[in-house]
């Protein structure tokens, strides 16, 4: 998610345009990897991962979307300040 994030310095992520088919990309191949990798038993124990409950599922889907508002609030305020 912070990838998309940081497309731009100062701009929104929510106002930039999505015409990025490189990062959508690597972000869906980076995404099927990773779930490749804990849905299949054989790959899973390879890497030594354990099945995680889904309320940890959970906790780290919303720790990995906390970076978008921390990151959007930072920008915001440095929009606000330099424009002074």
């Amino acid at each position: 998610f912070h990838s998309f994030n940081m497309r731009s310095q100062r701009g929104s992520v929510f106002a930039l345009p999505t015409h990025n088919p490189w990062l959508w990309a690597a972000m869906a191949g980076s995404l099927a990897l990773s779930l490749g990798v804990l849905a299949w038993p054989p790959a899973a124990a390879a890497f030594g991962f354990e099945q995680l409950a889904p309320a940890q599922c959970g906790l780290a889907l919303t720790l990995a979307l906390a970076v978008l508002p921390a990151v959007e609030l930072g920008k915001s305020l440095l929009r606000l300040f330099s424009a002074r």
